[in-house]
């Protein structure tokens, strides 16, 4: 795998990793170590039902009772100017979407401004040109896209209220911004996750287009 941390590392930081695997290993109850990934979950808003998933099972009951929302940016800077100086890497994504959240570039553009890496994993069904631009603009460092399925039926098994055509395009829009800007980030990794009814041809299908659509990495869950 392509490790997306080391433009982020640096003595403080590197000290303090240490510090922490020395300190779990020798289980200690009290650390000194400070956290050096943490997860923040911009929205738990989503655009798809997929299967399991707890949108798909109680979306209704999640909107009656006012459970789905937007992080408050104010407090999600608090959290990053707290942490901060140890941190290389902050995860956007957990229940939700990342990409429907209104500010998740500025949450990027945040972290990089503080020379911390950033991912976030999406289902890639909501992308415009002007997004995919600002995504790359903005230096997110990995983006992990979730493409269970190598053509529409087999893709919406899981990923229901999804579309296979729509992200295999928004993948070529993001890697066209990639080119126009000359960058290298972000790094893209198309994750396929294996069920008790995936075939393995399925999952050797979904690796070579994952190859052919110029995917820095490829993995199963």
């Amino acid at each position: 795998p392509i490790c997306t941390t080391l433009p982020f590392l640096g003595f403080k930081k590197i000290a303090n990793i240490l510090l922490s695997k020395i300190e779990e290993k020798l289980g200690f109850e009290k650390v000194k170590s400070r956290p050096y990934f943490i997860k923040i979950e911009p929205t738990n808003k989503c655009n798809l039902f997929c299967r399991g998933c707890i949108h798909s099972a109680d979306r209704k009951e999640l909107q009656a009772n006012n459970y789905l929302g937007e992080m408050d940016f104010n407090l999600f800077k608090k959290i990053i100017n707290e942490t901060g100086k140890y941190l290389i890497k902050v995860s956007l994504y957990l229940e939700g979407e990342p990409l429907v959240y209104s500010r998740i570039i500025g949450m990027i553009k945040y972290l990089d401004n503080k020379k911390i890496g950033s991912v976030i994993s999406s289902n890639f069904n909501y992308l415009t040109p002007k997004l995919a631009r600002e995504l790359v603009k903005s230096k997110l460092t990995h983006l992990i896209i979730g493409l269970d399925g190598w053509n529409e039926a087999t893709y919406k098994k899981y990923r229901q209220g999804g579309s296979f055509k729509k992200v295999i395009e928004n993948i070529k829009l993001i890697q066209e911004e990639k080119q126009k800007q000359k960058s290298k980030y972000p790094i893209i990794e198309i994750q396929a996750i294996k069920f008790n009814y995936t075939r393995p041809n399925e999952i050797n299908n979904i690796a070579k287009l994952a190859k052919q659509l110029g995917a820095d990495q490829f993995s199963i869950k």
